[in-house]
């Protein structure tokens, strides 16, 4: 089936675009369950939260690429892609569910930051798609023969695909208004980011030692410094999203 869809991109797009439809009734469920199903159409920012979410399933699902896993080994838990997905899941609900039982707020400028956060998040995780190519795992774990990537994206950060799912998290819990989804999303989904992140590094540093070490020195791991990185530092062996 992968072979397929990557010899047809017109129907990968197809199937994309119908699991991408799947994944949006099943983040309204809740609305529909405290019976504020007609605020998903009326509230500006409801719509607008998910016509971004949208958009950020599509063009991740038609980044990755197509084909048959590689082998891998594992570093981390194996369950730690599925309980950050959940924890997302529960934080969109918390946020939609507070936003369609308030008053409806208008769609003013914490909205369009929140949309501007989210999409910078979309940016992010696709850059680091488009990057790593086939070596991107949502596991913890390295391919055998993979190479330590220090350039593009990966040369102003070392875990853009984490930082990107932060900016898409809040961002969408700033779109919605939402207090609760602010904290369900500090206490329940970053700390758990964060996590990952280190466990990546841990991962990384006992995997290339110098090479790393010299690498995590002059890159920062989420917050991107003023200065530019070093344009002398050698292109090295791929990281890990």
């Amino acid at each position: 089936m992968a072979i397929k869809l990557a010899n047809d991109p017109l129907r990968r797009a197809a199937i994309v675009a119908a699991v991408g439809i799947l994944h949006l009734l099943l983040l309204c469920a809740p609305v529909a369950l405290v019976g504020q199903r007609a605020q998903i159409a009326k509230n500006p920012r409801i719509l607008a939260f998910l016509v971004v979410v949208g958009v950020w399933h599509f063009v991740e699902s038609m980044a990755a690429p197509a084909g048959a896993r590689l082998p891998m080994k594992s570093h981390g838990p194996q369950r730690l892609p599925l309980a950050i997905g959940v924890l997302l899941l529960i934080t969109f609900w918390v946020s939609l569910t507070d936003t369609a039982t308030s008053v409806p707020a208008p769609f003013g400028t914490a909205a369009v930051a929140g949309t501007l956060l989210m999409v910078a998040g979309i940016a992010l995780r696709y850059l680091s798609i488009r990057t790593l190519g086939r070596f991107f795992l949502n596991e913890v774990a390295l391919v055998p023969g993979q190479p330590l990537v220090t350039h593009g994206i990966y040369g102003r950060l070392r875990h853009p695909s984490e930082l990107g799912t932060v900016c898409l998290a809040f961002g969408g819990v700033i779109v919605l208004g939402s207090v609760f989804g602010v904290t369900a999303g500090t206490l329940l989904l970053l700390p758990c980011l964060i996590w990952r992140t280190r466990l990546e590094d841990r991962m990384l540093r006992d995997h290339y030692a110098m090479e790393f070490a010299r690498y995590a020195a002059d890159v920062p791991a989420l917050l991107p410094r003023i200065r530019p990185a070093r344009q002398n530092r050698e292109k090295a062996p791929a990281l890990n999203g």
